[in-house]
Order: structure tokens, then C-alpha cells, then sequence
């Protein structure tokens, strides 16, 4: 039975003219590289976002704690996000948090250093908030021990 289909392969082969045939291999190229990509792509885990919008103290934290747990994971948006596998995601929102992670590192008055020329009065009372919230936010944390 092979050495028929091995015949038959042959005489196919020696009967097609040569442009055809690197149409052919080229197809069968195109077709293996595709079907790598897709096999690669569908066994790569569904990453999805654990937390955002993250200090850097915090994002570095919550790598160390997944690298002590041996969880894959990848860092985003210039390291301010971390990603998990999707199947893990709300177990590990949990588990961070019982560790005290993020700690959040709010904005406090330090955001009126930067000068703007072009700031609206709006944009002023907006920054005021955020100052008062980030600072009462540190108080909090200090009174509590955190």
C-alpha cells in the first residue's frame, strides 16, 4: 500500500510544471506556519486585568507575591497593570487584598508642584478634591497602623 501511494506521489509530481508546484509548497507552507500560529495563540492562557492603574511600589509587590505563588502573570500600560491568567482573576483580586495589596499611593497636595498656565478654575477645584482625598487617605493609613 505505501510504495503505491509513493508512486503515485511521484508521478504527480514529475507531471505538474514547475510553477505549480512551488504554488503548492508555498500553500503548504502558508497552510503549516497558520496552523502553528493558531495552535500557538489558542494554548496561550487568557490574560486578563487583575488591578490598573497601579504605583509602582504596589506593581511590584503584587509580581513578587505571584512569583511566590508561581502564577504566570504580565505587567501592562507601561507596568501601571498587571494581567493573570482570566480563570484567576477574582481568587486573586481576594487573596491580594487579605495581604493588603494595593496599598494605593494617593495624590496629596504635591499635585499643585507643577505649575500649569492653561488650568481652569474647574481643573483647580478638581485637583483640590484629589489633593484632600489623597491626603486624607494618608492620614487614615497612618492612624491605622498601615
Amino acid at each position: 500500500m505505501a510504495p503505491k501511494i509513493v508512486d503515485q506521489s511521484t508521478q504527480f509530481l514529475q507531471s505538474v510544471s514547475k510553477g505549480r508546484l512551488a504554488a503548492l509548497i508555498a500553500l503548504l507552507v502558508v497552510a503549516a506556519v497558520g496552523f502553528g500560529t493558531l495552535i500557538f495563540w489558542n494554548t496561550r492562557p487568557d490574560f486578563q486585568v487583575l488591578f490598573s492603574n497601579l504605583s509602582t511600589e504596589d506593581a511590584g509587590d503584587m509580581v513578587q507575591k505571584l512569583k511566590e505563588k508561581k502564577i504566570p502573570y504580565e505587567l501592562s500600560y507601561g507596568g501601571t497593570a498587571v494581567l493573570v491568567p482570566r480563570e484567576q482573576v477574582y481568587d486573586l483580586r481576594l487573596a491580594m487584598a487579605t495581604e493588603g495589596l494595593p496599598k494605593g499611593g494617593g495624590v496629596g497636595f504635591e499635585v499643585f508642584d507643577r505649575t500649569n498656565l492653561g488650568t481652569t478654575d474647574f481643573v483647580q477645584k478638581l485637583n483640590y478634591q484629589r489633593a484632600l482625598q489623597g491626603e486624607l487617605t494618608r492620614t487614615i493609613k497612618t492612624v491605622q497602623g498601615n
